[in-house]
């Protein structure tokens, strides 16, 4: 009975031609789990686009500037449901996750942001964010 380790597959002599096809299979194996990711992700921000996100204050429901932001237009370039969208797929695609920023009068996705995680007692402080290559200053 033959032993199997990590290096046995160099053992093996492949020709190019099978090299190639194994290649391509595993090129088309990544495209389809690649596809099945962007599938998923849309479906959750589709779910998420339909709820109505609820605000509360003193424990009463109200429909305030954070109510409208959250559900009808968060920004001037995009209404809720492209948000929403913009903000899975930061979420999802990015390795660092997404940040959602109160900026003037509107609600944006940052696109690209630091923060400090070297103190887990205290709250993280965000830095360098930006929206397209406008750097935000605070």
């Amino acid at each position: 009975m033959r032993k199997y380790n990590i290096f046995s597959f160099l053992e093996k002599k492949v020709d190019n031609a099978e090299f190639e096809i194994l290649i391509a299979k595993a090129k088309e194996k990544a495209a389809f789990r690649e596809l099945a990711i962007c599938i998923a992700v849309s479906y959750i921000a589709n779910a998420l686009s339909k709820c109505e996100f609820k605000t509360y204050e003193n424990g009463k429901e109200v429909k305030d500037e954070t109510y409208y932001k959250l559900n009808v237009r968060p920004n001037p370039n995009e209404n809720s449901s492209q948000f929403i969208h913009h903000f899975m797929e930061k979420y999802y695609y990015e390795k660092q996750g997404a940040l959602i920023v109160n900026h003037g009068d509107g609600m944006y996705v940052a696109d690209s942001f630091n923060f400090d995680e070297s103190n887990p007692l205290k709250p993280f402080i965000y830095k360098d964010v930006t929206f397209g290559s406008t750097p935000i200053r605070r």
